[in-house]
């Protein structure tokens, strides 16, 4: 089960972790379905410690102009409860640049959807020589899919 710590700690965990291979993900994991399990799982499988950042609430309101359905403390027990993830994190950009900058993992992991989604953390992973690698092949779930598919049941209701 992941650790709970702070954004601020990240850099601390680059120096006590030195010599093994740290992999960084993200996301929002609102409404936590199979192709999160399926990332996670997958970063893991990339090096020796999984760090995950979790958006909070107020960045995916300015990402997506909602709020998310579970609150960030929430959304980081789930995260924090599968075996696969060592240390989860709170993060208030709409960005993972100012973490990966911090952190400065060897690996940093993007999901299935990664093209989609476009790539703001270009510039830092090529700066400190970050490997960032595609986790997936193809997206097999969506929590703004989930999210569209139940507010259209409670509205026929």
């Amino acid at each position: 089960m992941g650790k709970r710590i702070t954004q601020y700690e990240l850099s601390h965990y680059r120096r006590k972790y030195e010599d093994q291979i740290l992999v960084a993900a993200c996301g929002c994991f609102d409404i936590f379905h199979i192709g999160h399990l399926e990332y996670l799982s997958g970063a893991k499988a990339l090096g020796d410690l999984l760090l995950v950042g979790v958006n909070s609430d107020e960045s995916i309101k300015q990402m997506k102009g909602t709020y998310p359905i579970f609150s960030i403390q929430d959304r980081m027990s789930m995260v924090a409860a599968l075996s696969c993830v060592d240390y989860v994190f709170p993060f208030h950009n709409t960005t993972f640049d100012q973490c990966l900058w911090q952190l400065q993992p060897n690996i940093f992991a993007r999901g299935a959807d990664a093209e989609e989604k476009g790539f703001p953390e270009a510039h830092t992973t090529e700066k400190y020589k970050i490997h960032v690698i595609k986790v997936g092949e193809i997206k097999r779930a969506s929590s703004s899919w989930l999210r569209r598919r139940l507010t259209n049941e409670e509205r026929l209701q």
